[in-house]
């Protein structure tokens, strides 16, 4: 084994960069994955360092830092990373995140895995942090199926089994050989699938609240889209059309549903745009209906009067 390649290795240490260059240095590093303000003099006190390997199918990685406002916007998540998991292994520092609706505390010993396509924003302390990375295809799973987030108590046993075995990994990461490497990548990955999403009880209430909100959040960003409907969302979510109807139910069903966020869409944009000729027939096309007609009697019937009442007021003033 002695003349066998080791597994590749790369990182960033800015202990030796001055004080002055560090938060710019470490804002470059990181903007293909966020956009990063250091809170304070946190850059300089307690320089970021990261390391990452490269073995088989996934990456580990190791980072620190100090306190730092973290976004990553859907424009990081198309850039290569719309189709990988993250799991997160906290060592040190709390962490807030804000997915959407829905507000996390991460906090040391935790394990959270979730959808790197996803929108959100972090807010943390000093953080000595482990990663995984791995593709959806690798590990199985499928956007809609599986939700976003899961997290796992660090007292849990499943917790406590998927932590140690990660962690145990890195003593002998530079050490790995890349024969060894894809060993430990089938186990890792099989171990995370076991885990994590071949024990998802998809028939529970908790998955359905949040397939229902990862369904939501795509509607919500696709609203301009005209050919938006049941089979669609099917489709991209691998649900048959009576379990978007039990998920739709109390909203009077997709279509209405969705009929509905783009009208509050349009008012919205008409109330705060400026009052123009046309603008009713460039809401109708910008929010997919089939014409001005069919958009002006669906928003008098949910709001109880046309949309062109509402330009009509803004031109008088």
């Amino acid at each position: 084994m002695s003349g066998a390649p080791y597994i590749d290795k790369t990182g960033i240490d800015l202990a030796h960069a001055s004080v002055e260059e560090r938060a710019d240095l470490w804002s470059d590093y990181v903007r293909p994955f966020y956009d990063i303000s250091m809170i304070g003099a946190s850059a300089a006190a307690d320089p970021p360092c990261v390391n990452a390997w490269l073995l088989g199918n996934v990456v580990l990685c190791e980072s620190r830092f100090g306190r730092a406002v973290r976004h990553h916007q859907k424009r990081h998540a198309s850039n290569g990373l719309d189709e990988v998991l993250l799991l997160d292994i906290r060592r040190k520092g709390v962490q807030y995140s804000d997915f959407g609706t829905e507000s996390i505390k991460i906090a040391p010993g935790d394990v959270t895995v979730f959808d790197f396509a996803s929108v959100f924003r972090c807010r943390a302390a000093a953080v000595d942090v482990v990663n995984l990375v791995v593709s959806h295809s690798a590990v199985g799973y499928v956007p809609g199926r599986h939700p976003k987030i899961v997290r796992l108590s660090g007292d849990s046993v499943a917790g406590r089994v998927l932590s140690n075995t990660i962690l145990s990994v890195f003593p002998v990461l530079d050490r790995t050989t890349q024969s060894e490497a894809a060993a430990i990548s089938r186990g890792l990955i099989g171990l995370l699938r076991g885990i994590l999403l071949d024990k998802v009880n998809t028939a529970s209430p908790s998955f359905a609240a949040a397939r229902g909100r990862t369904i939501r959040d795509y509607i919500e960003r696709n609203l301009g889209q005209p050919k938006l409907s049941a089979d669609v969302i099917s489709a991209r979510f691998h649900v048959s059309r009576a379990t978007i109807y039990r998920d739709f139910k109390e909203d009077g069903g997709l279509e209405r549903y969705i009929v509905a966020r783009k009208l509050e869409a349009a008012l919205h944009a008409l109330s705060f745009s400026p009052k123009e000729r046309g603008a009713v027939s460039r809401a109708a096309e910008r929010w997919g209906f089939s014409s001005t007609w069919h958009f002006s009697r669906e928003f008098r019937r949910r709001f109880g009067f046309f949309p062109g009442e509402i330009v009509a007021q803004g031109e008088r003033t």
